[in-house]
């Protein structure tokens, strides 16, 4: 899509708020696909961005994700970069599954994968701090065997001086793709089996206990939580994170394989993979796209 601009100022702050995981859910209608890019084409335009009189909602996505990998690569855009360059080329979604903002101890992973391998990618961009990083690694190989740390190009030799070198690098390079500058090395030393069971759902905690010790324990709900994670204790580390991780991977959702699609674009397929879409909603997005206003 072709635009003018005379010394443009996007708010690149407002713009990042719509090319988020939270913004795309306004495209839950036409009505509210056409609103959506009322919004992301009045930043461009309130920035001194010259656009044509029609545009549709997938020029002016394309133009934003564009405009943010270039001046003001937040969160999201790293999450897209991972998902389309690292994991749709080394992996297969039908034996593999992606999380969010994972809760693991008292830190949150960017973004987890769990298949016959399991890694935590951690993003720091321009934008983030190192302050809490040694924390969250040391969080992260309480339940996992894998470290990365995503970053800029320009940081990289920053995150390399800071961290272990069994902690993998990739970086977000000058030609903005995803290059990997250090394998992680796997380390299983840390694991911390409370740590594993209180990231899990209720049932899914039920289950692993319900495997290893053939069943759950006969007590009040009150008590069933406590005598479990008792129960855990008794585990070797690595059985439980055999265990840990064939629940997570439980969660697969076949029908998320549709992200793979042609007509799905490359800034859409890490909110459409995560937002656990329907067939129908697949189907449907592509009109949504073509909103013009």
């Amino acid at each position: 899509m072709e635009q003018k601009a005379h010394n443009p100022i996007i708010n690149s702050r407002s713009l990042a708020r719509l090319i988020s995981n939270a913004g795309f859910r306004r495209m839950d209608s036409i009505r509210g696909a056409r609103t959506y890019s009322r919004q992301l084409k009045s930043v461009f335009e309130k920035g001194g961005t010259v656009l044509p009189t029609k545009c549709s909602l997938a020029d002016l996505l394309e133009l934003s994700f564009n405009y943010l990998q270039n001046e003001y690569r937040h969160e999201y855009i790293y999450k897209t970069k991972l998902l389309s360059e690292f994991i749709l080329e080394k992996y297969s979604l039908s034996d593999t599954i992606i999380l969010n903002e994972f809760k693991i101890g008292k830190s949150i992973a960017d973004m987890i994968l769990v298949n016959g391998t399991n890694k935590v990618f951690e993003i720091k961009t321009e934008l983030d701090s190192p302050e809490r990083l040694k924390t969250q690694i040391n969080d992260y190989f309480k339940a996992f065997s894998e470290v990365y740390i995503v970053t800029h190009h320009t940081l990289t030799s920053k995150y390399r001086s800071i961290v272990d070198e069994s902690i993998g690098i990739i970086e977000f390079n000058s030609d903005f793709k995803l290059e990997t500058i250090r394998e992680a090395v796997i380390n299983q030393k840390m694991l911390d089996n409370l740590v594993m069971m209180k990231s899990l759902r209720k049932g899914e905690f039920l289950q692993i206990i319900d495997e290893i010790y053939g069943c759950i324990p006969q007590t009040t709900q009150v008590k069933m939580y406590k005598e479990c994670l008792d129960l855990a204790k008794q585990v070797s580390p690595i059985l439980l994170q055999q265990k840990y991780l064939s629940t997570i991977k439980s969660r697969i959702n076949p029908i998320q394989e549709l992200v793979l699609k042609s007509d799905i674009p490359v800034y859409l397929k890490f909110f459409c993979y995560l937002s656990n879409f329907s067939e129908n909603q697949y189907i449907a997005l592509p009109t949504r796209l073509s909103c013009v206003v």
